[in-house]
């Protein structure tokens, strides 16, 4: 008999099929209280819809915007299209030539990640808020860190477990998980 038809091609961010029982589950707003009992204390994975439709970045930021507000400012960028990766490396720059590099030129792969660039641009952090999620973990909310991520299509990151507890933002684009 002849060989079996190849299966057909995936684009480079798509990732194996998920079975409906492997989702992870979404809810819009739920009560703290739900929050903390399903999902924070046993540790399970969730999507929160609805959280932080309210924020002012929502609307408001733009690569435009971006630049225009912390353009002539330094960044650590990562440069690869991820950490693990032999060629990976890290470089200072503004984040006006981050922008031209790697997010407006595809032929390139360059992120900035796990910076505090709020504490560095205040214009950014009074368009944001920590939501009170975030206030039912271990410590107080001034021991809460925030980092930012921003990168171009096709930016992976390996599967890993941080040492903290994370409550993940998506502002603007698309953001693909894959599961193995």
């Amino acid at each position: 008999p002849p060989p079996p038809p190849p299966p057909p091609k995936r684009s480079r961010l798509e990732g194996p099929a998920i079975e409906p029982h492997q989702r992870v589950p979404r809810l819009r707003c739920p009560s703290l209280e739900r929050f903390r009992d399903h999902f924070l204390l046993p540790q399970k994975p969730l999507v929160l819809d609805g959280v932080v439709d309210h924020w002012p970045c929502m609307k408001k930021w733009s690569v435009d915007y971006i630049r225009q507000v912390a353009g002539s400012r330094t960044v650590p960028v990562e440069v690869g299209s991820r950490y693990t990766d032999e060629e990976w490396s890290q470089t200072l720059m503004s984040v006006d030539d981050f922008i031209s590099q790697y997010i407006e030129n595809e032929n390139h792969m360059g992120y900035l990640a796990q910076h505090q660039l709020f504490d560095q641009i205040p214009e950014l952090q009074q368009d944001i808020s920590i939501p009170d999620y975030c206030c039912l973990g271990k410590g107080e909310e001034e021991d809460i860190t925030i980092n930012a991520w921003f990168g171009p299509v096709g930016t992976v990151s390996p599967l890993h477990q941080d040492p903290q507890q994370n409550f993940l933002v998506q502002v603007w684009s698309s953001l693909c998980f894959f599961t193995k």
